[in-house]
């Protein structure tokens, strides 16, 4: 082969490498329904799915004629307005009564029953008197049911905080009733209280939200299940003066578990890979099975070849009990609150000496809060907001600014009067030798690294063929002589 065609090949080969970038695109139909300047937009999801920026740097927004337009990304603290709460907590006198207690009460209740409060400047007295014996709370039992009294006037109770003696780790069903009469009750809320501690953890669950704020004087609490006994010895009820405004979160299932069992070490690990850079400040792990109290370590990292990265470790459990009236009440942990973490593959570890899991995997979900877009409305519609790579492989120039240079003089009240523009995915496109074609984390090729070397070797072929020819020449000129 004469060095012309060799070279010719490479040429035609490094083309090849050239026209088949493995990369994703998308692009997101901005809707405006009126001619303002600004808008905002809350992204969705799939921004984050294809976006390969953790700081969402690759986005770009355009009008009718292809003109990038600016926007400004806000942040967390602007995008969610909110007041901190101003909580107003009440600790309640409590009367334990024999369970029919009430149930005998005249339309009065004065002759059964008779609650005084009489509060003055140095200390709180309550009598009570009727014509059963009252009992002491420190007695409790399966029969009693626990009297409040929160006076004539006091705010709208949102939520109880209970306090009570140790009941061998059981779950007990509670039920909260209002009344303003003692005679007529209705249901305020019920809830399960559960306090428990082993080698996984310590579980405390004693708080009971309130399906309606309590507005009147008396409130009873009582088991579901006769045969569930408790002293109750402190009712803390709470108030919300002002309501924090919970910011929207967006929740991904981690699909695809890949786990491991050490029977040496008696630990079990569930690997997790993220469809996306989801910057994570929520982790919710759902156990597979009732009943089980266990910890679990959350770790991350990008690569396969880098170590874990412990993110927390805490107690996690999932506990079923039933009602009086037989509906199921599932008890399970909080959501677990981490720093934002933007990672690729996530990792479950259990250790079957505190607790274990089951046979069956848990499952994890990523949460975050949506974030918002400011973006100035230059030019035609329609608007696009694309997330794209340029031709060489390298993230796109954005025409990204600070909210403070996007809107002159700029202040919260002038960001809540901007309107929304909805956004929705209008089309996506994968190349068709893209390596994947549902992960954004697998890195693009690089075209520079492959005209490089090609390039090197090109140029090390043509040096042998160079050598060869002369040696071929240098052979000839011999034989000739």
């Amino acid at each position: 082969m004469s060095p012309s065609k060799l070279f010719l090949g490479l040429l035609l080969s490094g083309s090849f490498w050239l026209t088949s970038p493995a990369v994703m695109s998308a692009t997101f139909a901005l809707s405006t329904e009126t001619n303002a300047p600004l808008y905002r937009t809350e992204l969705p999801l799939e921004v984050y799915q294809y976006t390969r920026q953790d700081n969402l740097s690759d986005i770009v927004i355009t009008n009718a004629a292809g003109e990038q337009v600016p926007y400004a990304l806000l942040a967390k603290s602007l995008a969610h307005i909110s007041q901190a709460p101003i909580n107003k907590s009440i600790t309640l006198p409590i009367f334990a009564l024999q369970a029919d207690t009430l149930d005998h009460i005249t339309v009065s209740g004065a002759e059964d029953l008779r609650l005084q409060l009489e509060k003055t400047a140095g200390k709180t007295t309550v009598t009570i008197s009727q014509s059963s014996k009252v009992r002491d709370p420190k007695t409790g039992s399966a029969g009693m049911v626990y009297l409040l009294d929160a006076g004539k006037k006091h705010p709208d109770f949102q939520k109880l905080i209970l306090d009570w003696a140790q009941t061998e780790s059981k779950m007990i069903a509670v039920e909260v009733l209002a009344s303003d009469d003692l005679n007529h009750w209705n249901s305020v809320g019920q809830g399960i209280l559960l306090k428990t501690s082993n080698a996984a953890g310590s579980i405390l669950q004693n708080t009971i939200k309130l399906t309606s704020p309590i507005t009147r004087r008396y409130i009873q609490l009582h088991s579901t299940n006769s045969a569930q006994a408790f002293t109750l010895t402190r009712v803390e009820a709470e108030s919300v003066a002002v309501s924090n405004q919970v910011p929207k979160l967006l929740w991904q299932t981690l699909a695809n578990p890949k786990r491991m069992d050490d029977a040496k070490s008696g630990k079990s690990t569930i690997e997790f890979e993220a469809n996306g850079h989801l910057p994570a400040e929520f982790v919710r792990v759902k156990l597979p099975e009732n009943n089980t109290i266990t910890t679990a370590k959350i770790s991350v990292r990008n690569k396969v070849s880098e170590p874990w990265r412990t993110v927390i470790s805490t107690s996690v459990y999932r506990m079923v009990e039933s009602n009086a009236s037989g509906q199921n009440i599932e008890i399970t942990n909080p959501d677990i609150s981490i720093y934002a973490t933007v990672a690729r593959y996530w990792q479950l570890e259990f250790n079957n000496a505190t607790g274990g899991i089951g046979a069956a995997n848990p499952t994890i979900a990523l949460g975050w809060p949506m974030q918002v877009i400011i973006w100035n409305a230059r030019g035609n519609s329609p608007f696009k907001l694309q997330i794209d790579e340029s031709e060489s492989g390298e993230p796109v120039i954005a025409n990204h600014l600070n909210i403070e240079n996007l809107i002159p003089d700029f202040k919260l009240e002038k960001l809540e009067q901007l309107p929304f523009a909805q956004i929705k995915l209008q089309n996506s496109q994968v190349s068709a030798t893209a390596k994947t074609t549902e992960n954004t984390w697998s890195t693009p090729e690089d075209h520079k690294r492959w005209w490089l070397w090609g390039g090197l070797l090109l140029g090390v072929l043509v040096l042998v063929g160079m050598v060869l020819s002369l040696l071929k020449s240098s052979d000839y000129n011999k034989t000739k002589q």
